[in-house]
């Protein structure tokens, strides 16, 4: 074995390191819920975190909450108020969801929660935590909610770095959090910049005063209304016999289904049909640039456009522009823009259907081609600065992750100052 390393119940780690229960580390408290049904209880001042704030954890400091309980609710309760810098993890449903606080909070039982000594270090733990979450996952029990039992907790134990280094750990991990948390704002404010784009440039366009009524808004009055069977072809897919292996045996021509419609340009499907399936079946190989619009299922009006010739399943239909005079990246924008009219113009029942009928039928506001195009290449610009940020968010969260895995081993040591 390494000199430098041992080996230990939670693997090996640098002989200066211990392991230890986090019960002798920390103070552990667990929550509880005031009766919901004494309104005196509730709408109070003291943030009560719950798994309705979830979507609120992960993201180091929680500061605000759904629900705010009262003292009297508190004083009523086996709730406590747990000190600023407590460390929650959520026990139960989505396990291992974790988060400090940022002011006095309360939790629902469905928390545990930690107020560190001297030797160890809120954000450490936050980190090792979050590091352990597919492990709090796996050791989860329950068939219908999983959960992590309070027994769990007493004997849960953790690897522990001098404190100098926990900080210093927990610093660099920090670093990367903030960036991204900086690349997640930068995410939605490009969103939203295109949501408002969207709404400008294919309502009022570029540059224009004079605008006339029609049956879809004001719009510029050089700009017609038309439905998209006047300037579009449409088509709906199919799927070759399962049956038939001979028709995907090498096959050369990308198959899409809805759920591949996530991204704006589709060049290739994780399934190709061959030209025997397209001899044989009803399957029609599409032109590049076609527009691709998911027509029921989870991903309803969800919108890509081939560049590739390629053939869709029943799903999806296709729309084509049926002359130069139509700019498909401005049809494309158009029926994102749409997608919400068109899925509530959609057949009622328990699953929503954009028939081709709706489609066809659709009427839309069309500029003259230059002003699609301009319109089309600003979207797209918005479009490309949100891949970009949606890449640096990837990386980030992938070296996070080399990260965790190198510094809370021990596997790669951190210099610490003399100062800590």
């Amino acid at each position: 074995m390494d000199e430098k390393y041992k080996d230990t119940e939670l693997g090996k780690i640098p002989v200066d390191w211990e392991v230890d229960y986090i019960d002798k580390v920390a103070k552990r408290f667990s929550g509880h819920t005031p009766d919901k049904k004494k309104t005196a209880y509730w709408d109070g001042n003291i943030p009560w975190i719950s798994l309705k704030d979830l979507h609120r954890l992960d993201k180091r400091y929680i500061n605000e909450t759904e629900d705010y309980t009262t003292q009297e609710g508190i004083n009523n309760s086996s709730a406590v108020i747990l000190p600023q810098e407590t460390v929650v993890l959520s026990r139960d449903a989505t396990i291992g969801k974790v988060g400090i606080t940022g002011r006095e909070m309360a939790t629902s039982q469905h928390f545990i929660n930690y107020v560190c000594n001297d030797n160890l270090y809120n954000m450490y733990l936050y980190c090792d935590f979050y590091y352990r979450k597919p492990m709090f996952e796996r050791l989860s029990i329950g068939s219908t909610i999983k959960t992590l039992g309070l027994g769990f907790f007493d004997s849960l134990k953790i690897v522990l770095p001098p404190l100098p280094e926990q900080k210093k750990i927990a610093d660099i991990l920090s670093t990367v959090d903030q960036q991204i948390e900086q690349t997640d704002a930068l995410i939605e404010k490009t969103k939203e910049l295109k949501k408002g784009l969207m709404q400008k440039l294919l309502t009022k366009g570029i540059g224009h005063t004079e605008l006339k009524k029609t049956e879809v808004g004001e719009i510029p009055v050089e700009w017609e209304v038309k439905i998209i069977k006047e300037v579009c072809a449409t088509t709906s897919g199919s799927t070759p016999s399962r049956r038939r292996k001979d028709y995907y045996k090498n096959g050369i021509y990308p198959w899409i289904k809805t759920g591949e419609l996530y991204a704006k340009y589709i060049y290739d499907t994780e399934e190709k049909i061959n030209d025997k399936a397209l001899n044989e079946t009803s399957v029609e190989l599409l032109p590049e640039d076609s527009v691709i619009m998911a027509m029921y299922g989870a991903t309803i009006g969800q919108l890509s456009i081939i560049k590739v010739k390629a053939t869709t399943n029943q799903a999806c239909c296709a729309i084509q522009a049926k002359s130069d005079d139509i700019e498909h990246e401005f049809i494309y924008y158009n029926l994102i823009f749409n997608r919400f009219r068109l899925i509530q113009m959609s057949a009622g029942g328990a699953q929503p259907n954009i028939s081709q009928q709706i489609i066809k039928e659709f009427k839309i506001a069309i500029p003259p081609k230059s002003e699609q195009k301009k319109i089309a290449d600003i979207l797209s610009e918005i479009d490309q600065q949100q891949n970009y940020y949606e890449s640096k968010k990837q990386y980030l969260q992938q070296l996070k992750k080399g990260l965790m895995q190198k510094l809370l081993t021990g596997k790669t040591r951190v210099k610490v100052s003399e100062e800590g």
